[in-house]
């Protein structure tokens, strides 16, 4: 699991749709995966899990550095990149 914490322009109860696009480390689009985030104090939180055990990426062996692509709000432009090691 990892989180994405969004801060500065949330308002309290303010809804947002953040979308994380999982990359796999040969470049394909393993899954796109949505969470509804509700503003508060002026930020708001996404958690996203990555499930493994019994899925193509263990069935493959899909194995090595995977990229998370976030976005917000259905607009294409990526917010906010991180990488991450599955072995």
């Amino acid at each position: 699991m990892f989180e994405v914490e969004w801060t500065g322009f949330f308002q309290d109860g303010a809804v947002f749709l953040q979308r994380v696009n999982l990359v796999t480390p040969n470049g394909g689009l393993y899954r796109s995966l949505p969470a509804k985030l509700v503003g508060s104090g002026g930020k708001a939180v996404g958690r996203v899990e990555v499930p493994v055990a019994g899925t193509t990426i263990e069935e493959y062996g899909l194995r090595g550095k995977w990229r998370a692509d976030v976005f917000l709000d259905g607009v294409a432009t990526v917010r906010a990149q991180a990488t991450f090691l599955l072995e």
